[in-house]
């Protein structure tokens, strides 16, 4: 093993994460919009996604199962 000085730290890849609310594209949702969710139910994963959305940016979102799925509403 060779010791070796001034090698830099590469950066971290977390940078390229998207947060839940990105990914999902929950923050372009204005108020008294919604999305389908076909197949899915208000307890999946999008529906988690859109409760931690909720949390981080202060917006209120609304899940139901509808017919088919599950429906996203923005409220607030």
């Amino acid at each position: 093993m060779q010791i070796e000085k001034d090698v830099p730290l590469p950066e971290t890849k977390t940078s390229d994460r998207k947060s839940a609310g990105e990914k999902h594209r929950f923050n372009e949702l204005a108020v008294g919009d919604s999305v389908f969710l076909e197949g899915e139910s208000t307890q999946g994963k999008t529906c988690m996604s859109a409760r931690q959305a909720a949390r981080r940016s202060g917006k209120v979102f609304v899940t139901r199962n509808v017919d088919g799925g599950a429906r996203i509403w923005r409220t607030l």
